[in-house]
């Protein structure tokens, strides 16, 4: 009977060194896991930075390329302005003349008539 209680006793001695064992295994495998994730995080931060970077830079371009079609479109549009004001200027003289020409016509229209007109009364 007390052979089979050292046999017991060293039986359970076995299974907790095992246990304990295990565990120590357990416990370094999760820490290895545990490094193993945290540097795929740092890698993946890193690649997101990266893209971000990126993206940043793209959206800066992008800007700027509307800044300065912007820019140019003002730039067409003052040049449009200036044109027609000047067209306006243009067609402004242009009615002028055109107006002095019409008086000046219906005057001497209005003097031949005044002529005639005496013309005949003598």
């Amino acid at each position: 009977m007390e052979e089979v209680k050292r046999e017991t006793a060293a039986t359970s001695e076995e299974e907790e060194y095992r246990h304990s064992g295990q565990m120590f295994f357990l416990g370094s495998w999760v820490q290895g896991e545990i490094r193993d994730l945290r540097t795929e995080i740092r890698e993946l931060r890193k690649e997101l930075s990266a893209v971000e970077i990126g993206l940043r830079q793209e959206i800066k371009n992008v800007e700027d390329g509307l800044r300065q079609k912007d820019n140019t479109l003002r730039q067409e549009l003052k040049n449009v302005e200036q044109s027609l004001r000047q067209e306006i200027i243009a067609f402004r003289q242009e009615m002028k003349g055109l107006f002095w020409a019409t008086i000046g016509i219906a005057l001497a229209a209005l003097a031949v008539s005044i002529s005639v007109a005496i013309k005949i009364w003598q």
